[in-house]
């Protein structure tokens, strides 16, 4: 409901500025959200432009869309340091009826299941406040803000470079299915193209050294990862 000019009934007090007002004063009000002054007094107008300079809320509702339209939602990003070797690997899972926030996808650290943050359904996105996981947090808002920007295109070079698929952890072995980056599958499932061979592709290696994913066909200890275990 839009806020509307009243005559108040009883002494209140403006939520902008915090000015005292008699009953009777005309005041704009709004359901649930108090009274403010009317006309906006030089305070008043202060507060609102304070306001409207403020930075929008950080959100992801493409991402949201992409993983609610998938028949199974779970994503692997890894994360590759300026020399080639990975840094992060961090697990994307939608939150099942059973979980605090059904519906919503949240951010895991995969080494040690740290809870990084969720995207509600609104896709404003609520990043974790503890103190350990905020080194790790510049990483995982890069992977979402490429996600949300290109989500085909990041999941394909997250794929090419470590030669397993972001949606389903498995190797890939196909040579159309290595040039894009995902199976046919995962792309059925997420909406996402496939099927074009890239004619410049080359297979990703791993410098001598470096520790890649875990195998597929290992069991991914992950996996039992329940949403109500996190906030």
């Amino acid at each position: 409901m839009a806020e509307m000019p009243i005559e108040i009934r009883f002494p209140s007090r403006c939520k902008a500025c915090a000015r005292q007002v008699v009953a009777g004063t005309k005041m704009l009000w709004e359901k649930g959200s108090g009274v403010r002054c009317f006309p906006s007094c030089d305070d008043c107008a202060q507060q609102d432009t304070q306001v409207s300079q403020e930075p929008a809320a950080v959100g992801f509702p493409k991402i949201l869309e992409t993983l609610r339209r998938a028949r199974s939602a779970k994503l692997r990003l890894a994360a590759m340091d300026s020399n080639g070797a990975w840094t992060d690997v961090y697990r994307i899972t939608m939150g099942t009826s059973a979980s605090r926030y059904p519906g919503c996808p949240y951010i895991v650290d995969a080494a040690d299941r740290a809870w990084m943050g969720r995207i509600h359904l609104d896709g404003r996105w609520e990043p974790s406040r503890r103190e350990t996981t905020q080194d790790r947090m510049p990483t995982v808002e890069r992977l979402l803000a490429e996600l949300e920007a290109d989500f085909a295109g990041t999941v394909a070079r997250i794929g090419k470079e470590c030669g397993a698929c972001v949606m389903c952890s498995r190797e890939l072995t196909d040579a159309r299915s290595l040039a894009v980056g995902y199976g046919p599958v995962c792309a059925e499932g997420y909406g996402l193209p496939w099927g074009e061979i890239v004619a410049n592709h080359r297979p990703f290696a791993l410098p001598d050294g470096d520790v890649s994913p875990p195998s597929p066909a290992e069991p991914d200890p992950n996996d039992l990862m329940r949403p109500e275990d996190f906030e």
